[in-house]
């Protein structure tokens, strides 16, 4: 139980300390300094609809955060199906029953720390959009 609450708090402070580096990258544009040089406005680079492209809620940043979190929501559901089915036929053996519900649980908590993380991203792409 120890472990995983360890491996629980090292998950959370990676991102955490993640989180600052997405706001720094959401908010910097590497073709600032180009595009505002004599004769780079012709250029295709430079020209901008209003939108990001990285970040803001249509950007890469959003987009692939909304992914992962999709795909590890639908893998907590599979897993807490299969513990949920495992603790069914698990016909009063203790440990079985035990292991069930250690990892339905365990999915429960992966549930919750990936509704945080998408918080914590969107959270932070609204705030340097």
């Amino acid at each position: 139980m120890m472990r995983r609450v360890r491996l629980a708090g090292i998950l959370v402070g990676l991102m955490l300390c993640c989180a600052p580096a997405l706001a720094v990258s959401a908010a910097y544009n590497p073709l600032d300094a180009t595009c505002n040089t004599p004769g780079a406005s012709s250029s295709t680079a430079c020209h901008t609809t209003g939108q990001d492209t990285v970040s803001g809620n249509t950007g890469e940043l959003y987009k692939t955060a909304r992914v992962f979190a999709i795909i590890t929501a639908i893998a907590a559901t599979i897993v807490i199906i299969v513990g949920a089915l495992n603790y069914i036929t698990a016909g009063g053996d203790a440990q079985k029953a035990a292991g069930a519900r250690r990892m339905m649980l365990g999915a429960v908590i992966g549930l919750v720390v990936v509704a945080l993380a998408g918080g914590i991203v969107t959270f932070i792409i609204n705030q340097a959009g």
